[in-house]
């Protein structure tokens, strides 16, 4: 998979995504962390440390939007350390799993299980979610 993956550094206080902007990556966070910010007022709801998953939500938004900011932290001991992500390009992910199924398969297993477990906490997944009928393909 890390074939597959960037590694990119960022300084604190960057923008890593901008909530309602258009998807383009999914990643995990290596070093240092992320705050994740919503509202008009930019109210931090949440970290993200290292090994964390970034990005996931909007790879099953049917709009592909992202939902939050999202901006790199500011380390406490080291206010200059960057943060660094290992990030895959959602236009990427098709051939993943054409080329390598069984590790896309176990990607989006990991994606679908972090975004569950995000909405959980956030207490979003009662609500009403579009459904979709599922037909199994023929070979």
């Amino acid at each position: 998979l890390a074939g597959w993956m960037t590694l990119i550094k960022v300084k604190p206080g960057d923008l890593i995504m901008k909530q309602g902007q258009k998807a383009s990556y999914a990643g995990v966070v290596v070093q240092s962390a992320l705050d994740v910010l919503d509202g008009p007022n930019k109210k931090r709801i949440g970290q993200l440390r290292e090994g964390d998953v970034i990005g996931e939500l909007a790879v099953f938004d049917k709009d592909g939007l992202r939902g939050a900011d999202v901006v790199a932290a500011f380390d406490p001991i080291d206010k200059e350390k960057p943060c660094m992500m290992a990030i895959l390009m959602l236009d990427r992910l098709d051939e993943l799993n054409k080329t390598h199924a069984g590790i896309g398969f176990k990607l989006l297993l990991v994606f679908a299980t972090t975004a569950i477990n995000k909405l959980k906490t956030m207490k979003l997944l009662a609500s009403p979610v579009e459904t979709f009928e599922y037909t199994p393909m023929m070979t």
